[in-house]
């Protein structure tokens, strides 16, 4: 009974010498310890432990260099991560979290130019030390969190907010293991979804999508080279992702609704686009395209120019069927001017 006693006290002596080492040291340990990875100034508020074994860290900050590398600026904050680790495996320099949950993440991208991002640095600096450790998860989730893209070419700024994204098992470096996943958020106060598997080893996938009624206002910076100018509408796009053997093939249905054309004297073959507009329309005043994009799942890749041909053709074909009826009551309301004019004179 005595050693039992003794052997208590030990047990949480040393608890105690543990707890507060990871409450007072660890955090800044493991803030210096990122900050060499990563070459950037890393923050953490808090560092503790929540029974049975669940580690958690708050208000963690990851910094980044201005363009001109004068100032910081915020490139991730994280309100809380906490994961349950299982201790055995990282004596062989594994990772295994039985699960992980990041609470309010906000991951501030920034666009200075083609191919130039806040963070293309970040990932040219890091530098391999040693051998890699692995890493498994079981589960993983996101909560609340935000992604604040900042193109500084289109000098436009569009927000993903509401993330939140699940997934189910996953390991780094990849293997023969498929990652379920769901997430749901919101770009640009529209509702954006997507569930499906990966196999990130065999480079295989199955996936759906939707995005409902985004307000195309966002997109006017991109969309500069179209043959005509939108004023205003909404674009919802539906589709699915399929993959296999790394060859990826997304088909896609796009819808546009209350869409109207600038304010000014735009034809497509001498025929006025709003009118045009109204003949793509369907019973629903929907106007909808079809088209599918085959890329590689290591290295995916989206051909505007393409997309655009796609398109195109498709306005072709619905025009081909209804050209007489456009030209005629083209002419008619041209014929109708014509007269009207002649009368005016007359008068």
């Amino acid at each position: 009974m005595k050693k039992i006693k003794i052997l208590g006290v030990i047990i949480i002596f040393f608890l105690l010498i543990g707890f507060v080492f990871i409450k007072f040291k660890l955090k800044y340990i493991l803030a210096d310890k990122l900050t060499e990875s990563l070459a950037r100034p890393v923050y953490i508020g808090d560092i503790g432990i929540r029974l049975p074994l669940w580690i958690y860290l708050k208000n963690i900050i990851i910094y980044d260099y201005s363009r001109d590398r004068k100032e910081l600026e915020e490139f991730l904050r994280i309100k809380e991560l906490r994961f349950f680790p299982a201790l055995i495996p990282l004596l062989k320099k594994k990772i295994f979290l039985y699960s992980i949950t990041v609470d309010e993440p906000q991951l501030n991208l920034i666009r200075w130019g083609e191919d130039n991002f806040n963070f293309s640095q970040i990932l040219k600096e890091k530098k391999k030390k040693g051998e890699a450790l692995s890493l498994l998860f079981l589960k993983f989730k996101i909560n609340n969190g935000k992604i604040n893209f900042i193109d500084k070419i289109k000098n436009t700024e569009i927000s993903f907010t509401d993330i939140n994204l699940s997934l189910h098992n996953f390991v780094l470096p990849f293997t023969d293991v498929t990652t379920v996943y769901e997430i749901n958020a919101k770009l640009c106060s529209s509702l954006l979804n997507s569930s499906g598997w990966v196999n990130f080893f065999r480079k295989d996938m199955e996936a759906k999508f939707k995005l409902d009624k985004l307000d195309i206002y966002y997109l006017k910076p991109y969309l500069e080279k179209i043959v005509f100018k939108i004023k205003q509408g909404f674009l919802s796009a539906y589709g699915d992702i399929f993959s296999k053997n790394n060859l990826l093939t997304l088909k896609c249905k796009l819808e546009l609704e209350k869409i109207t054309a600038e304010n000014d004297s735009s034809q497509i073959f001498g025929i006025p686009l709003e009118k045009l507009i109204q003949v793509f329309k369907d019973k629903d005043e929907k106007i909808a395209f079809e088209f599918a994009i085959e890329t590689k799942f290591d290295q995916p890749s989206i051909d505007y120019a393409k997309i655009g041909s796609i398109l195109w053709k498709n306005i072709t074909e619905k025009l081909a069927g209804k050209a007489s009826q456009l030209i005629l009551e083209n002419i008619g309301e041209k014929t109708k001017e014509f007269i009207s004019d002649k009368l005016k004179i007359k008068e």
